[in-house]
């Protein structure tokens, strides 16, 4: 069976600062739901959150454009990390990778997050390049 994707949302973040986190989620929208999956690096652990079913992951913001930032919004829960991870990007800094059939496919590797992590009450900044992906229906 094969299902076609029309809209999914991204956060690639690499490196904080003070910390050896990293953060992936995408997220499919399917049915009226996002279904999201994580992978975690932190405190020399990695952590892989896939189980749609077990609703470990969120995204509250998926690239909405709110006044010129394009902001992406995300919570990862597990039994051994809580994050919270908000990111942004200038709206117009995002460009057009493809327009295929009714869909638009925007990045950009200029964002930035801020992440916090609930069990230990830290919060991190990212350093470097952030990829912030977003694909949506025209």
């Amino acid at each position: 069976m094969f299902i076609e994707v029309w809209e999914w949302s991204m956060i690639s973040a690499m490196k904080f600062q003070g910390t050896d986190l990293k953060v992936e989620m995408m997220g499919l929208y399917f049915a009226g739901n996002w279904i999201v999956t994580s992978y975690v690096y932190y405190r020399g652990n990695s952590y892989t959150f896939t189980n749609p079913i077990l609703m470990n992951n969120k995204f509250d913001k998926v690239g909405n454009i709110e006044g010129d930032k394009r902001l992406f919004h995300g919570t990862i829960n597990g039994q051994n990390v809580h994050l919270e991870v908000k990111c942004e990007g200038l709206a117009n800094q995002f460009i057009t990778l493809e327009r295929e059939g009714l869909t638009d496919i925007t990045t950009s590797l200029k964002g930035k997050c801020i992440a916090t992590d609930h069990y230990r009450v830290q919060t991190y900044s990212s350093q470097g390049s952030v990829l912030l992906e977003r694909k949506t229906l025209l």
